[in-house]
Parts: structure tokens; C-alpha cells; sequence
């Protein structure tokens, strides 16, 4: 996302977004409570890691969670009235 520059606050992403937590049925609120469910996460990280090639780096499953954290706070109009 920070290369490509992908604003999720973007109103035709917040759009999309909508869209497909309402096809899935879905609230939109649960966005705003994932940093609830670090631990849940956390437990299938490994499968993240036996899928990524071996010359890519990765960083340690607390930067990936707490990076959409902090990229999720763009989108609490979705939840916060």
C-alpha cells in the first residue's frame, strides 16, 4: 500500500469497502474492534510465513498487525456516527 499510495479513506474505497463487508454480510464495525483479536491472528501467522518465498523478509506478526491498526483508524467513520 505505500507504494502504490492506496488511500482507504478515499470516499470510493470507503464505497467499495462497504460493499463488501455488506456482500459478506458483515458489519463494518468490526474493523474497529480487530485490535481485539491480536492473539486469534497471531495463532495462523505461521501459515502466513510457510507461504512467502524464502527471499523475502519478513517482518514478525506485531508490524503487519499493528501497521492495519493504524491503517484502520482511517476508515472509523464507518463505525463512529
Amino acid at each position: 500500500m505505500e507504494n502504490k499510495k492506496v488511500k482507504l479513506d478515499d470516499p470510493d474505497n470507503v464505497q467499495l469497502i462497504k460493499q463488501i463487508f455488506d456482500i459478506k454480510k458483515v458489519p463494518v464495525e468490526w474493523i474497529g474492534i480487530i485490535n481485539m483479536f491480536r492473539e486469534y491472528h497471531k495463532a495462523d501467522f505461521q501459515s502466513v510465513i510457510d507461504t512467502v518465498k524464502p527471499e523475502v523478509e519478513l517482518k514478525d506478526f506485531d508490524f503487519y498487525f499493528d501497521y492495519v491498526i493504524e491503517k484502520c483508524k482511517s476508515l472509523e467513520s464507518l463505525w463512529i456516527k
